[in-house]
């Protein structure tokens, strides 16, 4: 399954549809990550500086991740809006088919998407205890920058915050 030419990668936007996102709810449970609802996605992607991404097995979805640009600016007078910082929300792949490069594939495309909006660095928080996570990030460019103490909640516990340049 490490052959990207499988994998389907696809923007999502506010006209997602509602089976798109039960599926990345069910995606987001069966990885444990903090809940969001449908409404908290639907927000999230009505926003002008957020992207998602979902990654498909015949046309099954196995991933997603969302990302939040920040710090926006201008450049040489024109409208363009670009964006210095970017913060990775979710990230999540179905436990059936991790450890194939669907994790990597979604990163790849939130790197890419980063870049083309001018993005210099990007950020994000991953559970102290997730070392499968925080080897992950650290396999792809990122590193510890700092705990966040009780930052998570049911239960309680540390974040590591993780930072990965881009330039």
């Amino acid at each position: 399954m490490s052959d990207n030419n499988i994998f389907e990668n696809k923007i999502l936007d506010s006209d997602t549809t509602k089976d798109t996102l039960n599926e990345i709810l069910k995606i987001q449970k069966r990885c444990g990550l903090s809940k969001w609802t449908i409404k908290d996605y639907k927000n999230e992607f009505n926003r002008i500086d957020s992207r998602q991404v979902i990654v498909t097995v015949h046309k099954t979805i196995v991933g997603f991740a969302v990302m939040r640009l920040i710090i926006p600016y201008q450049t040489n007078g024109t409208s363009n809006l670009f964006f210095e910082e970017a913060e990775i929300f979710n990230i999540a792949v179905d436990p059936k088919l991790q450890n194939r490069g669907v994790g990597k594939t979604l990163l790849e495309k939130l790197v890419a998407v980063s870049l083309s909006s001018g993005v210099k660095t990007i950020w994000l928080e991953v559970r102290e205890s997730n070392y499968k996570a925080t080897n992950f990030y650290k396999k792809n460019n990122f590193y510890y920058i700092y705990t966040r103490q009780n930052y998570y909640q049911s239960p309680s516990e540390n974040a590591w915050i993780m930072k990965r340049n881009l330039e």
